[in-house]
């Protein structure tokens, strides 16, 4: 039983941090509030007519005029949010009232915003590393964050993690994080393709190559560990769960060895044998209708034609998004004449309306 656990973001975990901390009421810098405040800057005369050709987009007539501007406001209150996140020397420029001819009409609005919800994040980062030091602000945080878990994310940034140190002294926080390679070094490796260019720009000094399918879909997760190990205190906190590594001599169990301990020499485990044990598939399929009849024959071959026991419960089938595939497996697997007892997980409520 899992009870008393709140789920939130890590920009929600960071907005009551500012908050408990004193540095803003609770919806100052939500992003929902900033939409507003660049809705009532977007239709003042002076930014319309200093910015004509952007205000051109939303001063057009008929009846979607507030909803283009709407729009606009939504669309730079998440560029701004971006920008703290990813561009925060942009914004430390801005605060300084140094800007490109560029960026002139996005420096309004963002001044526009300062003037209302007074400091943004850059600057609220600052101050509380001294909040942090008050008893009563220490106390206020323990209070409302026991205890702090990361799970299922594979990007942080700087400034989340800025944050989350400092309030590290002050409560646990616990990164739960899944390394592919976890008994190797991976986190400064390099693709071959990466080395090749850093050849050809006359590097003589090169990272150490790494596993090509590691590296290329690991991207998010290396940068991520990279990025927390440049803390010392994170490297000796470091600790690894018991790893299991794949049983068998199967093509998909060996590229899967060859992954989890970064190994590059790939060509070795692609024998004529192994690539027809159909451990690994690929099907190039036209519609999404396509992809999941074939998926349904696949199965049936398993069956009928190897003659292989398969329980339901051990077939797993994952999509980038569910709710385009719901339909369509419905329709096949529901009207096929061999039944399979299945279920769709993670479908939103109006796919299911």
């Amino acid at each position: 039983i899992a009870a008393n656990i709140k789920f939130i973001k890590p920009n929600e975990l960071v907005q009551s941090v500012y908050y408990n901390a004193e540095l803003i009421n609770e919806t100052a810098t939500s992003r929902e509030t900033i939409t507003w405040y660049l809705f009532q800057s977007l239709a003042d005369s002076s930014f319309i007519e200093q910015f004509p050709l952007v205000a051109k987009y939303y001063q057009a007539k008929g009846a979607d005029l507030p909803v283009k501007r709407i729009a606009l406001a939504q669309k730079m209150a998440d560029l701004f949010d971006q920008y703290i996140v990813y561009r925060p020397q942009m914004i430390r420029n801005w605060n300084k009232e140094k800007f490109t001819e560029d960026e002139a009409w996005q420096f309004y609005l963002w001044n526009d915003i300062k003037s209302n919800i007074g400091k943004n994040k850059i600057e609220l980062n600052d101050e509380l590393l001294l909040k942090l030091k008050d008893e009563q602000v220490q106390e206020r945080i323990k209070q409302r964050f026991s205890k702090v878990y990361f799970f299922g994310i594979s990007l942080i940034t700087s400034y989340h993690l800025q944050v989350l140190t400092a309030i590290s002294n002050v409560i646990n926080i616990s990164f739960l994080m899944i390394n592919p390679a976890p008994g190797a070094y991976w986190f400064e490796d390099r693709s071959e393709r990466h080395l090749a260019f850093l050849r050809r720009g006359g590097n003589e000094v090169l990272p150490t190559e790494g596993n090509t399918l590691l590296l290329n879909w690991g991207k998010l997760i290396q940068n991520t560990f990279w990025l927390m190990f440049q803390n010392d205190d994170v490297i000796n906190l470091y600790d690894e769960l018991p790893t299991l590594e794949p049983i068998g001599n199967s093509l998909l169990q060996n590229i899967q060895r060859q992954t989890i301990n970064n190994e590059t020499d790939i060509e070795k485990i692609f024998t004529q044998s192994l690539i027809n044990d159909d451990s690994i598939k690929i099907n190039s399929c036209y519609t999404i209708l396509r992809e999941v009849e074939s998926l349904y024959n696949f199965i049936i071959h398993l069956i009928h034609v190897k003659k292989q026991i398969i329980l339901p419960g051990e077939i797993l089938v994952m999509a980038a998004d569910i709710d385009l595939y719901a339909p369509y497996i419905k329709a096949v697997f529901e009207s096929a004449p061999t039944k399979f007892y299945f279920t769709i997980a993670d479908t939103s409520v109006r796919s299911e309306e």
